[in-house]
């Protein structure tokens, strides 16, 4: 039954119209640039000559040179417009030649005007049919070529199987491999040419752990034992790549050292899995001992392997163990590249030392990525000055160089000079360096230089895009000039410029911000998609209205819309039911919020304690003292002096106003930072006698 679907479906999808292309000819024709005019002709004379003379011709050309096989085909294609079909050992030929060259666009065509008129039985031509099919990404019909093979009686080898499992594997499809693997091969016989080999078992197992398929690909390596293969340095590599892509050194090491004891010495390749797997997860000493011995072994990391670990150490905050690796780099002889050293400059810039990032710039030969890099960091750090002087050094320098230099002058608020650099820019001027100018001046408040900018923009023959709106209805709301924002908003949407949800929020926000509540929430309902962002803008416009339940039944569409709410929500929720007296909502609202996994900040703990001590809740106010002392809550100044001042309110001590201040005084500068558990451990070593804790 499946080799009759199978084959059903190959014929329905492969036998083509048996009617010889018209045009087939002429549109070739135009691309063999290559070929010879006089071959041509030699073989268009043939081809009024009889059938024999054509085929020997078709053979002639396809024996000389790759060049003339194009050839060949053309006049295979004449003499079938004129003299029918070559026979079918020629046919085979021209196919098979194709196939060989790798030329499977030609190849498929020779096929389909054979197959129609059953002219194409070899079992060497259906063979090379499967890679044709494969090659070109037509799996299905290279499955349905095994069927046409049984039902002409040929036994399908394990290289034709192989063929399509790796067809498969690279198009990202190996859960199907396995099915093939498993539908084709037999298991109840040693000597079928179907019998899984090395090869096939590798090219599974490397393609299951590029998936990640860790337990399936050791399933299968099982099996091969079973089988009586072993495997090889190739199969373990792909095992072991698999593990490290995973994250689970341990198990790529385990396997690495079964290699070992099976007498295989992992290679380059292994090496380099293994030690980008702990440099990945930031195993540094255990990488620092396999580079050892890699060198014990004469085995040299090249520049790649090198790279991925200076890379990882200086995203992990260690740019000076980067350097001593390069180092170590250059007395082995391996030469660093541009890559190692744009690394390196980027790390030591992130860590702000930016003595030694300029001194590996000066030793090395730097391109103009190094140089962005390194202006990019100086700009964002305030070293404005530095980049422009990095600038005279660049011989070609590009739009990214300009533009770190404009953002940079921008942030210092030099905008004039930003402006200046952006006129002098040797390309054209991107749109970035634009949104740059835009925002800038926008933050000053020059509207006019907006405009002018503006008109810039289509002068030069960029378009504004979603990013350039963005900044100008943030910077017309923070101008309060809320109907230029809004008109923005809407020309945006008139040009086909899809409507973001920043876009929305910022125009959600100044309207909440300036009451118009009612155009907010219609604005609103007509996202889309609002995100959480929306949401916590609008209920808190809502709430600061003193309409607690609109808030809430907001919150709780919220959560039917499938909007997880965060930390910032849970806040604004907890500070307006406190504020308007809502005690009860408050801890509802607290007791979801933890256990959601956020923890509170310390103006929400600041406005709960508020609320308990104006409600004279003394129990609930003590509970939650003591659940932030559990947490290790750390305490500033603010909410410092609001414990005390209801520690005044709700102690009975008759002394506590006296005493108190003096501790206050102590504890509560506006730079404190204590923990609230070492707060009142203290608090109740120096007055004991208010008894704190009930």
């Amino acid at each position: 039954m499946r080799e009759v679907i199978l084959r059903k479906q190959f014929y329905k999808n492969c036998f083509l119209s048996r009617r010889p292309s018209q045009n087939l000819l002429r549109t070739h024709t135009k691309s063999l640039s290559s070929a010879s005019s006089s071959s041509i002709e030699s073989s268009f004379r043939v081809a009024t000559g009889n059938l024999y003379e054509i085929e020997s011709r078709i053979r002639l050309l396809c024996e000389k040179s790759v060049l003339q096989v194009e050839d060949a085909f053309l006049l295979f294609n004449q003499a079938i417009d004129s003299h029918g079909p070559p026979s079918e050992s020629t046919c085979s030929f021209i196919f098979i030649t194709l196939s060989k060259l790798k030329k499977y666009n030609l190849a498929i065509k020779v096929y389909n005007k054979m197959s129609g008129i059953r002219n194409f039985r070899s079992y060497l031509s259906l063979g090379s049919l499967i890679e044709c099919f494969v090659h070109s990404n037509e799996i299905d019909f290279a499955i349905g070529v095994l069927a046409v093979m049984i039902k002409r009686g040929f036994e399908v080898n394990i290289y034709s199987i192989n063929v399509i499992v790796i067809g498969l594997c690279r198009n990202g499809d190996v859960f199907r491999a396995v099915k093939l693997f498993h539908e084709w091969l037999p298991v109840e016989t040693d000597t079928s040419r179907r019998n899984p080999n090395l090869f096939t078992y590798t090219i599974l197992i490397d393609g299951l752990s590029k998936e990640g398929k860790m337990e399936e690909a050791m399933d299968l390596l099982e099996d091969m034992k079973l089988k009586g293969l072993s495997a090889d340095i190739v199969t373990y590599g792909s095992l072991v790549n698999g593990f490290c892509d995973a994250g689970n050194f341990d198990r790529a090491k385990q396997l690495s050292d079964i290699m070992m004891e099976k007498g295989m010495a992992p290679n380059e390749f292994i090496y380099s899995s293994l030690l980008r797997c702990l440099s990945k997860t930031r195993r540094w000493e255990e990488a620092s001992d396999l580079l050892n011995v890699m060198s014990e072994r004469g085995i040299q990391p090249n520049v790649v392997i090198y790279n991925h670990l200076i890379d990882d150490l200086c995203k992990d905050g260690r740019p000076l163990e980067a350097m001593r690796l390069l180092n170590l780099m250059v007395e082995k002889g391996e030469e660093p590249n541009t890559t190692t050293y744009n690394s390196l400059i980027n790390g030591l810039c992130n860590s702000g030392l930016f003595t030694d990032a300029f001194k590996v710039f000066e030793d090395m030969k730097p391109d103009v990525v190094s140089f962005n890099t390194l202006a990019s960091r100086l700009s964002k750090n305030g070293k404005v000055d530095e980049s422009i002087e990095l600038l005279r050094k660049v011989t070609e320098p590009d739009c990214c160089t300009f533009t770190c230099l404009i953002d940079g002058l921008c942030r210092k608020g030099r905008i004039r000079e930003a402006e200046e650099i952006h006129c002098k820019m040797i390309q054209k001027p991107n749109i970035l360096s634009f949104n740059l100018l835009i925002r800038a001046y926008l933050k000053e408040g020059y509207v006019e230089k907006v405009m002018q900018l503006l008109r810039n923009v289509v002068e030069v023959g960029l378009v504004p895009n979603s990013n350039t709106y963005l900044l100008m209805i943030r910077g017309f709301c923070s101008l309060k000039m809320i109907n230029v924002a809004k008109g923005l908003f809407l020309h945006m949407r008139a040009r086909g410029i899809s409507n973001a949800n920043n876009h929305y929020n910022a125009l959600l926000d100044i309207l909440c911000k300036d009451g118009c509540l009612e155009e907010a929430k219609g604005l609103f309902n007509s996202m889309a998609n609002p995100d959480a962002i929306s949401f916590n803008t609008l209920i808190h416009g809502i709430l600061k209205t003193g309409d607690l339940q609109s808030g809430k039944e907001l919150f709780d569409e919220m959560i039917r819309k499938g909007v997880s709410p965060d930390s910032v929500t849970f806040s604004i929720l907890v500070n307006g039911f406190i504020k308007l007296g809502w005690l009860e909502e408050a801890k509802h609202v607290l007791e979801k919020m933890l256990s959601c996994g956020y923890d509170p900040s310390v103006a929400v703990y600041d406005s709960l304690l508020k609320g308990f001590c104006e409600m004279g809740e003394k129990d609930d106010f003590f509970g939650l003292l003591d659940r932030m002392a559990a947490k290790g809550v750390c305490l500033d100044g603010r909410i410092t002096r609001t414990i005390l001042n209801c520690l005044c309110r709700f102690s009975d001590y008759h002394n506590i106003h006296e005493i108190l201040p003096e501790f206050q005084r102590e504890t509560c500068s506006e730079e404190l930072s204590i923990s609230c558990n070492e707060f009142l451990t203290k608090l109740r070593k120096s007055h004991p006698e208010l008894e704190i804790y009930t």
